[in-house]
């Protein structure tokens, strides 16, 4: 693997501030508090998977951020969406922290959920609730 941490904490911010939010490094939470994920395949000289996990509070206000509308007007697909879009956001960075120049990366699924221990796990907060970043090795 050829990124570290330090290189998750910056994607997270930069993909956070790209939607005119936040998000810090925060504490590890309860897996009950993290409904939505959404996944995406990396394969090239380095395969495996980035997850991200998020609370549905994070989600919908992203999601209303995304669409411009009120979050009472966020309906599934645009929590779908977002959570696909973000979720693509994050795995294209990583991707591209990768040094083959031939990877991959294919198309989010939502609730995906890769089997076994993942190589890195970032945990963060956003204003709204928890938000994790895992990254899965083939």
């Amino acid at each position: 693997m050829q990124f570290d941490d330090e290189d998750l904490n910056d994607i997270a911010t930069a993909v956070w501030d790209s939607l005119c939010t936040s998000i810090e490094p925060g504490p590890a939470s309860d897996d009950a508090q993290l409904p939505r994920s959404g996944c995406v395949k990396i394969t090239g000289a380095w395969s495996g998977h980035v997850v991200l996990d998020t609370s549905e509070a994070s989600l919908r206000a992203i999601a209303a951020s995304m669409f411009d509308i009120g979050p009472a007007e966020v309906a599934e697909d645009h929590l779908e969406d977002a959570l696909a879009e973000l979720t693509n956001m994050v795995g294209g960075n990583i991707k591209c922290l990768l040094e083959d120049g031939e990877s991959k990366l294919s198309l989010p699924e939502v609730s995906a959920k890769p089997e076994g221990e993942p190589e890195q796990v970032a945990w963060f907060a956003d204003p709204e609730g928890p938000v994790r970043i895992r990254v899965f090795g083939a």
